[in-house]
């Protein structure tokens, strides 16, 4: 704001005023290219291997959807873990919906959108452990068996 103050003639009446002026900048910036990705809001508790629905859409500088935007994106996440599928595809309306799995457990798990450097960040989420599926029992070679259970046989 820039003030500017101006002492009037003493035989004039009005002492002093003060005249404010106040200038405004303006930036425009046109719609265009993809700015970023958006996830629908993923948080709460997920299994690991087990899928869940993920919604991704992409948005212009304004954050209005861009519906023409028609493009892959890499979908990666946070605790180092694998995400299943890990290329997605917008194939129209400027946004996606698919089925996710992470593989690996964790709290604050997030998941990553990226393409042409831009990218987002979901939502945190935690991934539990999935049921148990199966037990795997190996048996060891016959020397190393031998040497491990060291048996002993009595005769009555």
């Amino acid at each position: 704001m820039k003030k500017h103050e101006e002492t009037a003639n003493p035989n004039n009446r009005i002492s002093n005023f003060v005249i404010n002026l106040r200038i405004h900048s303006m930036q425009v910036k046109a719609a265009g290219d993809l700015d970023h990705f958006g996830f629908n809001s993923i948080s709460g508790t997920h299994t690991a291997g087990a899928g869940f629905s993920v919604t991704v859409t992409a948005y212009d500088i304004f954050d209005t959807v861009k519906d023409d935007f028609i493009g892959s994106f890499s979908l990666t996440e946070s605790n180092g873990g694998t995400v299943s599928p890990s290329s997605v595809t917008i194939s129209s309306n400027g946004q996606v919906t698919i089925t996710v799995s992470v593989s690996k457990t964790g709290t604050g798990v997030t998941l990553i959108a990226s393409s042409g450097g831009k990218s987002e960040t979901s939502d945190p989420f935690n991934v539990n452990p999935g049921a148990l599926d199966h037990f795997v029992i190996g048996v060891p070679s016959s020397d190393s068996w031998f040497k491990f259970w060291k048996c002993h046989y009595y005769g009555l």
